[in-house]
């Protein structure tokens, strides 16, 4: 059919090829159950365009086929019981026009097989948001260009608004965040906000000038950009903590335990030891005992008591005849010899001042004291009284040689059983109890010494 030939509505052409050639016009509805309609320079006011099997419109030529452009206000392709399949080459685009400005959907060239989806939601309008500032709600993203976290940027992304750059509300267990290094965590935020981080973590700046570091792996830290002299590690020192400049606690500061380390206290502005921290110290009470007083014991106390020192024959060798002192020793002592044949007792007391910085006794029985008697009848006991004035132990004699000096300690439970009566600046008294047997027979009472742990 060449020229001009008019279809009018409810044509129908069965069966055969309908070719109209360029001027042409096809109008009404058309049911071409040939196949093909080729040709057309113009098909206008068709009310319906069916084909009974599959049917091609297209051109005979490489040239533009347009569908709606002239009078149509609506074009619809498809519908909703088929499937749709618009395709092109890579400079295939979608536009919408209005009052001379354009938008498009355009394709980069593909380069493999990629499928987009637009995930299901409720039922409403979404927006699509992008790196333009006004397509994103706040519900969804920032109010900016960029306005999303991009994971290896090229340069940082910058956030010119006053909100939160990140802001997320998690409501159920998990991480907040959890970052790792081919495959093992280095840094992650659970919801109670506890924050784990491996290597080491540089706070107020840099590895090369920094506020504070902190070695979670040799779990130090290091506070100031000082020196550490501890060990030969330089930044990494064998040091917990280093701290370069002035360090100010308002509070306690304990170092080690509490049972067994030192604190220092805002309140007594002391440095206090506990425990094996505490310093051992001693403390050797050297006849005549400083503050000691003589009084009888008993009904039986007639005899001489004097004071003297011997020195071995080693040593300054006093005195030079009748020395009672081995060649290695030294000794100042109280000598009691009985004014008769009967055997006579006389005591002397000593009430000491526990120092101020006493703690406790480094042990039960470590108070110690030497004595020296004639024969095996006479005796030099030692006896510890507590601050309330009730022994603790039990009276012990020291002389246990004959003819010899001897040390030996006195049986009390001074650093349990009585450790909670000796206390800093209290009052024990020591009570040595000499007894002799005869006129040529001497009780001679030595040195007192004994060991604490001290609380500075």
């Amino acid at each position: 059919m060449t020229n001009t030939a008019t279809f009018n509505a409810g044509a129908t052409v069965n069966n055969v090829a309908l070719t109209a050639n360029a001027g042409a016009s096809v109008t009404g509805g058309i049911n071409n159950n040939a196949g093909g309609i080729t040709g057309a320079g113009a098909i206008s006011g068709l009310t319906s365009l069916e084909f009974s099997s599959a049917g091609t419109i297209d051109t005979n030529a490489a040239i533009s086929l347009s569908i709606g452009t002239a009078q149509a206000s609506t074009v619809s392709v498809g519908r909703t019981g088929g499937t749709l399949s618009l395709q092109g080459n890579a400079s295939t685009s979608l536009s919408a026009t209005n009052a001379g400005s354009t938008t498009s959907l355009q394709f980069a060239t593909p380069t493999a097989n990629v499928i987009y989806q637009f995930a299901t939601a409720p039922a409403n309008t979404y927006q699509i948001c992008t790196t333009y500032a006004s397509t994103c709600s706040s519900t969804y993203a920032a109010y900016y260009a960029g306005g999303y976290v991009q994971l290896a940027p090229g340069t940082a992304q910058a956030d010119a608004t006053a909100n939160p750059s990140i802001f997320i509300s998690k409501t159920a267990a998990g991480y907040l965040a959890r970052l790792q290094n081919t495959g093992t965590d280095v840094f992650s935020v659970q919801t109670n906000g506890t924050m784990t981080s491996s290597g080491l973590a540089y706070l107020g700046g840099t590895s090369g000038n920094y506020v504070a570091q902190v070695d979670t792996t040799n779990f130090k830290v290091r506070i100031g950009t000082g020196t550490p002299t501890r060990g030969s590690e330089g930044a990494n020192s064998t040091a917990g903590l280093y701290v370069s400049g002035a360090t100010e606690a308002a509070g306690l500061v304990l170092i080690g335990t509490t049972s067994n380390g030192a604190t220092f206290d805002a309140t007594n502005h002391e440095l206090t030891l506990s425990g094996t921290a505490r310093h051992t110290r001693r403390v050797s009470m050297v006849p005549e005992y400083a503050g000691a007083v003589m009084t009888p014991s008993g009904t039986s106390n007639t005899g001489l008591m004097t004071s003297d020192f011997c020195s071995g024959s080693g040593r300054l060798n006093i005195p030079t005849s009748g020395n009672v002192c081995a060649s290695s020793d030294e000794h100042n002592f109280y000598k009691w010899v009985s004014a008769n044949s009967s055997t006579q007792t006389y005591d002397i007391y000593v009430r000491y001042l526990l120092p101020a910085d006493f703690s406790a006794f480094t042990g039960d029985n470590t108070i110690y004291m030497s004595g020296y008697r004639t024969t095996s009848s006479d005796s030099v006991a030692l006896a510890i009284y507590q601050p309330n004035g009730t022994i603790c132990g039990s009276s012990t004699n020291i002389a246990t040689g004959t003819a010899a000096w001897t040390e030996n300690t006195v049986t009390a439970p001074i650093a349990t059983t009585c450790a909670a009566n000796f206390t800093a600046n209290s009052l024990v008294t020591f009570r040595v109890r000499l007894t002799s047997t005869s006129t040529v027979n001497a009780a001679l009472a030595g040195e007192i010494r004994f060991d604490y742990r001290s609380i500075y």
